[in-house]
């Protein structure tokens, strides 16, 4: 009857809550141990950059047949092996499993790669000492939890569409640090060790300009038995200050509106209610870029260079982040430059102001770890014959399962013509 019907409503409820705290104890365990992990890393690599460097070894690293790094023939401590830079042909050999060296007084956590992304953040201007301390300033708040630490948490990490989560790092004063630590999947994790070294390489001889910015690479597996492992990254916050309006651009057409047609043209729905727009939305508000013409040129050249390197990596489905940000109209201009000049410094070179000194635009390149595997390729093959069937084959070449080459032609097409309206766009590359 009713009474059962409100019980059962009742423990579902219940229900409900004891599964969100359950997530919400997860993910506070979680956060608080890799931010440790993390912040240990940091301090101990801040601790060796202020000692005399050692000479260099004589002969290259190799890998022994047990996995061990290896240096001029002796065997390598683990501790050691992680400080050895290993060559791109090094480690596209090695075993993905040999390049996890746990470095944390926690035997859970591990990190991967620490030479190279220690040489990718120098290449980026971010000092050990700097990376330290800011993984290290909320540490005393989550090593105590309190309603306030929690409260702290919820404002730093949200979840995203496939259950994985971000988690901005701040400042106890609720600053921002400028990182970003994203869950994500084991594929991913193997994807971005695949590209590391190409990845490194581009940014050292582009001296950091690039909308690119994976800091380091991280593991933990679950405190329970037989757990499997959670895999993180940690990034740049493309956004320093929160925008009012935020893009995710592919160039694609197919599946990118985030609102309804009569939703984007409700009283303030585009900028309070709804987070990120895409594609549509951008081409249906009539949206472009007011950039000088240096900070355009320097924009397209960065773009063009790493889209060139996902291109040579047969990456694809990635999207440029876009964010615009106004000051309050209160603020005295001085006020309003002064904190424009600021959100650009804090960038890192990934912001540029508008040619009339009003807005700031922010730039990343995001979620770039896919390659172009079977997956995509049995996916291309399906949507493109539902499309014929449906009679619609034209408006199969904006879907985003497309051979790299064709992505990032598309991609770099669409951000010439539609976000940075240049005068001569380049043309399509042969495929």
């Amino acid at each position: 009857g009713e009474g059962g019907k409100e019980a059962a409503g009742w423990g579902a409820a219940k229900a409900h809550v004891a599964e969100a705290g359950f997530k919400e104890e997860l993910r506070y365990e979680l956060v608080l141990d890799v931010t440790k992990a993390i912040s240990e890393l940091a301090e101990r690599e801040t601790r060796q950059s202020s000692q005399p460097e050692a000479p260099p070894a004589q002969a290259s690293p190799t890998q022994a047949s047990d996995g061990s790094a290896q240096a001029g023939g002796g065997p390598v401590s683990p501790e050691r092996a992680a400080e050895v830079p290993l060559s791109h042909a090094a480690l596209q050999q090695t075993p993905r499993r040999t390049l996890a060296f746990s470095h944390s007084l926690n035997p859970r956590v591990q990190h991967y790669a620490i030479a190279h992304f220690r040489a990718i953040r120098a290449a980026f201007g971010i000092s050990p000492k700097a990376f330290a301390a800011a993984f290290a300033s909320l540490l005393p708040e989550l090593q105590h939890p309190s309603r306030r630490s929690y409260r702290l948490l919820g404002e730093s990490v949200s979840e995203g569409a496939s259950g994985s989560f971000f988690y901005w790092v701040k400042h106890t004063d609720g600053r921002d640090t400028g990182y970003i630590v994203k869950q994500v999947t084991r594929r991913e994790k193997d994807a971005l060790m695949h590209i590391l070294p190409a990845y490194k390489q581009h940014v050292q001889a582009r001296g950091g300009a690039s909308l690119l910015r994976y800091l380091s690479c991280h593991s933990m597996r679950l405190r329970w038995p037989w757990a499997g492992k959670v895999y993180f990254v940690v990034m740049r916050n493309f956004f320093p200050a929160k925008p009012q309006l935020s893009f995710d651009l592919k160039g694609a057409t197919a599946n990118r509106r985030a609102l309804k047609a009569w939703q984007l043209h409700q009283t303030n729905t585009v900028s309070n209610i709804y987070n990120t727009l895409r594609d549509w939305e951008w081409m249906d508000i009539g949206m472009a870029t007011d950039l000088e013409p240096a900070d355009r040129d320097e924009l397209w050249s960065i773009i063009s260079a790493d889209t060139a390197l996902l291109r040579r990596l047969s990456l694809l489905d990635y999207s440029l982040l876009l964010g615009i940000y106004r000051p309050p109209p209160t603020m005295l201009p001085q006020q309003k430059h002064a904190q424009l000049a600021e959100l650009v410094r804090q960038s890192g070179g990934t912001a540029f102001i508008s040619r009339d000194r009003q807005k700031v635009y922010f730039f990343g390149i995001i979620d770039v770890l896919e390659h172009f595997s079977l997956r995509w390729r049995l996916q291309r093959i399906v949507l493109r014959a539902l499309y014929c069937l449906a009679m619609r084959h034209a408006d199969s070449d904006g879907i985003s399962a497309m051979p790299p080459p064709l992505y990032a032609d598309r991609f770099q097409t669409f951000v010439a013509n539609e976000v940075l309206h240049l005068r001569d766009p380049p043309q399509m590359a042969p495929v």
